[in-house]
């Protein structure tokens, strides 16, 4: 500090400060800046790179946002195509009019679709 004040700030090291500075409450000046009465280009490069980090993670959050709204509707409709396809497996096998060969053939059928393994006896 040369003829300078500043309180309540973070500074780093190797820093120059001076002469007639004041460094506002709550600044954080990091490693090997100068500053003195004018903005320096360094404290000027330390603010645009911290904004363009800030835009950065702001845009990859509304990307991945987007990512998990459009994971949560394919599962929500996976959970739908099951829950219809139990209904119906359960009302035909209720009404025991049901040929078992031809439930398990599209049974493997829907499993080799979906690359599922299955256990066969």
């Amino acid at each position: 500090f040369n003829a300078s004040q500043g309180y309540s700030c973070s500074i780093g090291s190797g820093v120059k400060i001076g002469p007639f500075v004041h460094i506002r409450p709550d600044s954080v000046i990091k490693d090997k800046v100068k500053i003195g009465d004018f903005v320096d280009r360094s404290v000027a490069g330390t603010i645009n790179e911290g904004n363009a980090k800030l835009k950065e993670i702001l845009t990859s959050e509304a990307a991945l946002a987007k990512e998990l709204a459009a994971e949560r509707k394919s599962t929500e409709e996976l959970i739908a195509e099951y829950r219809e396809s139990n209904r119906l497996l359960r009302l035909a096998v209720e009404g025991n009019d049901v040929n078992t060969e031809y439930v398990y053939e599209i049974l493997d059928r829907w499993a080799l679709d979906r690359k599922v393994k299955t256990k066969k006896k």
